[in-house]
């Protein structure tokens, strides 16, 4: 399903305000959601440096990784929360003719 979903806990990390690292194909869902909204970094599988380097990173530079965190949990009720949700379904279906 990668690529087609985002699991509930990415979703759970943005309501929190923290930033996410991903650890996954760059063109998932998840990727795109983080990379959008400059929310988390996204780490191929397998590339041990890439995380390290991107802990090391937000444990450097606090300011960032709040950031981060902050644009994640803007992001979430701005695009990602119930009422936009249901809003775009209530478009689409309305588009589709089917209300």
């Amino acid at each position: 399903m990668e690529g087609l979903i985002v699991p509930s806990k990415l979703f759970g990390i943005m309501a929190a305000a923290r930033p996410a690292l991903f650890i996954g194909h760059p063109t998932s869902e998840i990727a795109r959601v983080l990379t959008e909204n400059n929310a988390g970094v996204v780490i191929r599988e397998s590339d041990s440096k890439a995380l390290i380097d991107a802990i090391t990173s937000m444990a450097s530079n606090r300011q960032e990784a709040v950031a981060m965190g902050q644009r994640g949990r803007a992001a979430l009720l701005g695009k990602y929360d119930a009422t936009t949700a249901c809003g775009m379904w209530s478009t689409l279906l309305e588009k589709l003719g089917t209300v």
